[in-house]
């Protein structure tokens, strides 16, 4: 009997390790899960600022690149860092309020960025022509990586 119990023990302490490693491999898919680039938000300011959120996915390790873009009309799109190592954004929404962006991630504010048209115009990283839509920027964001 004592027996019967030894080797239960060791057989219950020897999976219980691989069922909780399961288990977090299967919350992670699940998070992230369909695993899909694309366009997450849009947006356009009363002064004709467009804005969207686009994110990229990279792979488990580093599941998204979530960015941020702006222009004026006639100027060229900027690219503003959300978020890398980021979960899915699932649920996101671009608010406009005087000369400021505000991103919310499930309804809450992530993050407040300048869009008054100095900003935008000083931002050097992420120039992209200003003739594109969010799909072109979308493409331009996956090949980025």
């Amino acid at each position: 009997m004592r027996k019967k119990l030894l080797i239960t023990g060791l057989l219950t302490a020897g999976i219980a390790p691989l069922v909780l490693i399961f288990l977090f491999f299967l919350l992670a898919v699940l998070v992230d899960f369909p695993f899909t680039s694309g366009i997450v938000a849009r947006g356009k300011s009363s002064d004709g600022v467009e804005a969207c959120i686009v994110q990229y996915y990279k792979n488990t390790a580093e599941p998204y690149q979530v960015s941020f873009y702006a222009k004026y009309p006639g100027e060229e799109w900027r690219r503003h860092y959300l978020a890398h190592e980021s979960g899915r954004w699932r649920n996101a929404t671009i608010k406009f309020e005087s000369t400021n962006a505000l991103i919310y991630k499930d309804k809450k504010l992530n993050r407040t960025i300048p869009i008054d048209k100095q900003s935008l115009t000083n931002e050097q990283a992420g120039a992209l022509p200003g003739k594109w839509d969010c799909q072109q920027l979308n493409q331009a964001h996956k090949s980025e990586r």
